[in-house]
């Protein structure tokens, strides 16, 4: 336990002095002492003790103090430390409190020692400066709340000095970015102002000139590549699916038009990829279409496949025929019949589907398939008039020679079929005949490939739908389809 009273002697011993010292020495000596055996310097196991010694330092300090002072210069009761008046302070640090001496004048340069010592000088000692001495203004104090208090006050200072860090690196990255713009500004000038020194050179001008036109070709080339490479691929799907189409490969023909957005509308190569296209056999019908690649190969299902999605029916090919006019050629009468079933002829909207190629006829193409039974379709759907028959007759004999019917001839059964027209007599044979000719406007129903496309969208011609009489009997016995 810390000593309640000790004799003159005993005091100068704890303080390590010899008796006698001055004041000065006292003082100094306690300052040592006290820094040396606070208890917020020692580990924790040591607290208690060094409670203990702190406590008898101030105990010594204070009978020396006394002595020196003597009996009657102490008129403060609050200061009486005696043995039955000693102030308990609590420092918070887990030991219970304990008596020592509190010299005001001395106290403040102690702690405020032990402060820097702890938190590291320079952060000031508040509290001070307003001219009242500490003992009079917070004598109440204990060491803890002094601690905790001049704590705080580092805490705050602590937080002012780092918001003028800041403020004051805040200034100086202003700073910075107005001198980088105010250079980037003078770097332009002076660019803009070389520049326009070495424009005034012709030399200089012509070069300048000719560097803007290489790079607009450049971008030119570019802009041209990026669009041929947007082209490329949706082409080459395309020539795909025609390619599965005249293979005969329906499922494929689906896949791309269903799958891969492959337009059932319009010719292999679109306008826009023509130049895609690099060889081109001499014979190539341009504007062929899926529509009239399925009929070519008498496939009635994928015809009407397509026209449900979106396949154009009066879309004509390079010989200016339609689908319809296609499947009469070829004689194919089951795509025949669909067309007249789905595009009724006393429709006006079906007459771009079934008109005939310009100067040429529907009955011609009939005849020319040499199946009765398509000649009697056409002839059913009013499709012809005697003007019309009189000429398919006429082309048959320029075909066979002279001759009304000629044993054994491919023709012998579609005369039969135009023999049985009421109301039209066949005219007498030819005393002489031309060279047989092709057949007008179109190549023959074996192949669509024995003379050269016209290479245009022909229009349909005006042919007259006055109905000639047809045959009572539905179709010649010997009707089939006769399919190249």
């Amino acid at each position: 336990m810390a000593q309640a009273s000790i004799s003159i002697s005993q005091a100068y011993a704890t303080l390590g002095l010899q008796n006698g010292a001055d004041m000065e020495a006292v003082k100094k000596a306690y300052k040592e002492k006290a820094l040396q055996t606070h208890p917020d310097k020692v580990p924790q196991e040591r607290r208690a003790e060094a409670t203990i010694e702190f406590q008898n330092i101030g105990a010594a300090y204070e009978t020396i103090t006394k002595h020196h002072l003597g009996p009657d210069d102490d008129d403060d009761d609050e200061f009486d430390f005696g043995p039955d008046h000693v102030p308990h302070f609590h420092f918070g640090f887990g030991g219970p409190g304990g008596a020592f001496f509190y010299a005001p004048d001395l106290f403040e340069e102690i702690y405020f020692d032990l402060f820097d010592h702890l938190f590291g000088r320079g952060m000031g000692r508040p509290g001070f400066g307003s001219g009242v001495p500490m003992n009079r203004r917070r004598h109440h104090e204990t060491l803890q709340d002094v601690y905790d208090r001049l704590k705080r006050q580092e805490e705050v200072e602590k937080a002012r000095l780092q918001r003028a860090e800041e403020e004051r690196r805040a200034r100086a990255q202003r700073e910075k970015e107005r001198e980088m713009r105010e250079k980037a500004a003078a770097d332009r000038k002076a660019k803009a102002e070389a520049k326009k020194q070495r424009l005034k050179d012709p030399a200089v001008r012509a070069a300048a000139a000719e560097a803007r036109r290489v790079g607009a070709e450049k971008r030119a080339q570019e802009e041209e590549r990026k669009a041929r490479e947007a082209l490329e691929r949706p082409q080459r799907i395309r020539s795909a699916v025609f390619e599965a189409a005249r293979k005969g490969n329906a499922k494929a023909v689906k896949k791309g038009v269903w799958e891969d957005a492959v337009d059932a509308a319009g010719p292999e190569v679109l306008p826009r990829a023509v130049d895609l296209v690099k060889e081109r056999p001499a014979d190539w019908n341009t504007l062929e279409t899926l529509l009239h690649i399925a009929v070519s190969r008498g496939d009635q299902e994928l015809v009407a496949w397509l026209i449900k999605h979106n396949a154009e029916p009066e879309e004509r090919d390079s010989w200016g025929q339609t689908p319809f006019n296609r499947a009469v050629h070829l004689g194919d009468i089951q795509i025949v019949r669909y067309f007249l079933s789905e595009f009724p002829p006393d429709s006006e909207d079906s007459e771009p589907v079934l008109a005939a190629p310009e100067d040429d006829t529907t009955l011609r193409l009939a005849v020319a398939s040499t199946n009765p039974a398509v000649v009697m379709a056409v002839l059913k759907a009013g499709l012809v008039n005697l003007s019309t028959v009189a000429a398919a007759w006429a082309w048959i004999d320029e075909q066979e020679g002279p001759g009304i019917k000629k044993q054994g001839g491919k023709y012998d059964k579609v005369r039969d079929v135009l023999s049985m027209i009421d109301g039209w007599t066949p005219p007498p044979s030819p005393e002489v005949t031309s060279k047989p000719m092709t057949e007008p406007g179109s190549p023959s129903p074996e192949g669509f490939k024995q003379q050269k496309p016209k290479n245009k969208n022909q229009k349909g011609g005006n042919q007259a739908k006055a109905q000639a009489p047809v045959p009572t009997n539905e179709e010649s016995p010997a009707a089939t389809s006769n399919r190249p």
